[in-house]
């Protein structure tokens, strides 16, 4: 039996909530601090390897927030430069996964850190309810757990 599930009825007001959420990362903007020929000498972070699936982070970031998707490259499908207190990161998906790249990636370990952590707080709160209000992964995990016990 197919579920129905319901986004909250102002998306303006989930935006809000889940900028808050996720702050202080931010679409990058022309203040932004970035290195000479960062997007081609970008590092990938370990932290940047536990975020959320590919496609929650593009919803959340692009689709959702309408952070700039720089687009394709190669082995890359698509490229969010955010500002994370005034230092440039990026959120990308490559042939190898979805990941945190940074300009020194040693260095910038524990913010890279911090930005997995506050993506997963946004995605969490991004995701939709079934119609009794608990989170679809609860929704899920139930589902699995009657399977398994059968």
């Amino acid at each position: 039996m197919a579920e129905t599930y319901c986004f909250p009825d102002d998306v303006a007001d989930l935006k809000d909530r889940v900028l808050k959420a996720i702050s202080p990362i931010a679409p990058i903007t022309d203040e932004t601090k970035t290195e000479d020929k960062f997007l081609f000498n970008a590092q990938r972070t370990d932290a940047g390897r536990s975020l959320p699936e590919y496609y929650l982070c593009y919803f959340l970031l692009v689709e959702l927030l309408g952070f700039k998707n720089l687009g394709q490259f190669e082995k890359i499908s698509w490229s969010v430069p955010i500002d994370f207190n005034g230092v440039a990161f990026l959120i990308e998906h490559r042939k190898f996964g979805v990941g945190v790249f940074a300009h020194d990636a040693k260095s910038q370990e524990g913010e890279a850190k911090e930005i997995v952590k506050r993506i997963h707080k946004g995605v969490k709160l991004a995701r939709p309810e079934n119609k009794t209000g608990s989170p679809i992964r609860r929704l899920l995990s139930s589902e699995k757990n009657k399977v398994e016990t059968q």
